[in-house]
């Protein structure tokens, strides 16, 4: 991103769609247990990371263990790149030097955006509206085997009792730098009645 920023002309509008971390990281979390484990079958993948699941038509049931934290914090697909790895000091430090015409909108005014080009640039192309809803569990019941052997809790209430925590838990954010100008960058956007601010 910083040679974007860097190799960006006056006329450049660079556009960064941007989610609050913990929620992209739980919905990542949701997005691969739901859709690349549970709809597609995958326990056999699941074994060989040491990951239990059972699962039936109707129901997926994926037991809480250390093995799926550790599967967690491997951060594939959908649950890795996050906005701390792109939002450091340094990328800070190149918007503030270079000065570029930049735009910080929240990922859910992305079909705005896409009616604004279309409007704009665009006017004879419709366009599809974007999926920036949560991930549901489509046909399947997803249910997290609690270790404590207390029964299962349906993903969306494990999800929302780990949510203060998994990151800490995880560790996912020792490598991040400049958290605090990101939190004050969203204090601002997410202020914003329309969700978008420019720098």
């Amino acid at each position: 991103m910083m040679r974007v920023i860097k190799g960006a002309t006056r006329d450049t509008l660079l556009i960064y769609m941007h989610r609050e971390e913990t929620s992209r990281l739980i919905s990542g979390i949701k997005h691969v247990l739901v859709t690349r484990f549970c709809e597609t079958d995958q326990r056999e993948r699941l074994k060989l990371l040491d990951v239990t699941m059972t699962r039936n038509e109707t129901h997926c049931v994926i037991d809480e263990s250390p093995a799926l934290f550790k599967m967690i914090k491997r951060r594939a697909n959908e649950i890795g790149h996050s906005g701390p790895q792109i939002l450091t000091c340094d990328l800070y430090d190149s918007i503030k030097e270079n000065r570029p015409k930049m735009v910080f909108m929240n990922y859910k005014q992305a079909n705005k955006l896409q009616d604004l080009i279309q409007k704009y640039h665009c006017p004879d192309v419709g366009h599809e509206v974007l999926n920036t809803a949560a991930v549901n569990a489509g046909s399947f019941d997803v249910y997290i085997r609690l270790a404590n052997g207390e029964g299962a809790a349906l993903l969306d209430t494990w999800l929302d009792a780990k949510r203060h925590v998994i990151e800490w838990i995880l560790d996912m954010k020792k490598d991040s730098t400049c958290q605090g100008r990101t939190r004050n960058l969203e204090d601002i956007l997410f202020a914003c009645e329309d969700e978008t601010i420019s720098l």
